[in-house]
Formats: C-alpha cells, sequence, structure tokens
C-alpha cells in the first residue's frame, strides 16, 4: 500500500490566526476601556480578564505563524507501519498492531486513535482537505488494509 501523507493545511492555519488576532484587538480595547472606566472591584476583574484573553489570542496568533513558516513539519503519515504523526517536533509513529480502533471526539475535535494497553492517541483536524470524519475514516480504512495484508 502507497503511503498516504496529509499536509497542514496552511490556508486555514492563517485564517484562524488573523481571526485570533482581530478578536485580540477588539477585546483587548474594550478591556482597556472597562479598566479605564472601571468603578468597582468586578469591573477590574472583567477588565483583567479580557487582557489576558487578549494577551493570549496575540501568542496564539504568533503561534500559528510558526506553524505556517514551519508547515513541513506538521504532517500525518499513514502507511503499511502505522500512523506518523508530526506536530512540529519529533515526529510519533504508532504501528497499526497498536491500534484498536479510531474514532471522532466531538467534544474536542480530534480523531481518537484507542491503543492497546488503554493509551490514546490524538490527531487534530489540522490537514488540507480532511475534516475530522475523512481523517477516521482514512485511518479505518488504512487499518483494514494492512489487517487484512496481515493476513489478520
Amino acid at each position: 500500500m502507497e503511503a498516504l501523507v496529509l499536509e497542514l493545511d496552511a490556508q486555514a492555519e492563517r485564517s484562524v490566526s488573523w481571526l485570533r488576532l482581530v478578536a485580540a484587538a477588539v477585546v483587548g480595547v474594550s478591556a482597556v476601556a472597562i479598566l479605564v472606566g472601571a468603578h468597582g472591584t468586578l469591573s477590574v476583574i472583567i477588565g483583567l480578564l479580557g487582557l489576558g484573553a487578549s494577551i493570549g489570542w496575540v501568542f496564539a496568533f504568533r503561534s500559528s505563524g510558526q506553524r505556517v513558516a514551519n508547515q513541513e513539519n506538521y504532517f500525518l503519515r499513514l502507511d503499511d507501519e502505522g500512523v506518523t504523526l508530526s506536530q512540529g517536533g519529533d515526529a510519533r509513529q504508532v504501528p497499526w498492531a497498536e491500534v484498536i480502533e479510531a474514532a471522532v471526539d466531538e467534544q474536542r475535535l480530534v480523531v481518537v486513535l484507542q491503543l492497546r494497553g488503554g493509551g490514546t492517541f490524538d490527531i487534530p483536524p489540522i490537514f488540507r482537505g480532511h475534516g475530522l470524519y475523512e481523517i477516521e475514516d482514512l485511518v479505518n480504512e488504512r487499518q483494514r488494509a494492512a489487517s487484512t495484508a496481515d493476513g489478520g
């Protein structure tokens, strides 16, 4: 079976990144306005929480930019041996023999591989042209094909 390599969806990453920056600007300006006109402890708390959220979104914007700049380090590879996921650092490989099943976790918006021994392996939907259910289907198809090829 030929390896299937899914690449980072850089366009979607950029879009979400800019949305975070716009949100940071709007919330930051609103938080400063609340702090300037603060007339009590609750106003100060809300203003500080808004500033914290704004700063967090700025850092998330920068992280997204780094992901796009290093997009060759973000991939999902499905081949005869198993699943390999790289999210910017060292790639983690899970052999098909360790995978019990793949299922979408709609609460966390990831595809979760249930592993023998009770562990899990999460695959985020960050790959071009593939959403949660498409990734789940691809993993299940590849696992079945590998199991059939192994005679099991």
